[in-house]
């Protein structure tokens, strides 16, 4: 499941988790925060990021 867990401080700060997601997606997933929070001070990479997105492919066999 995809999911954003954020936390904006009494200063207004803003910071975000995203998870369930793999590859660069996420951060099309958090292009609208970071609109919004203007100014991004750090961001981390986890694993997720690195991570490839898979497809299921299933091959026939058209002659069976």
């Amino acid at each position: 499941m995809e999911t954003i867990k954020i936390k904006i401080s009494k200063a207004c700060e803003i910071e975000y988790e995203v998870a369930g997601v793999k590859g660069k997606k996420c951060k099309d997933l958090t292009k609208a925060i970071d609109t919004i929070a203007g100014k991004v001070l750090s961001t981390k990479i986890t694993g997720e990021y690195c991570a490839v997105e898979t497809e299921n492919k299933h091959l026939t066999n058209k002659d069976n």
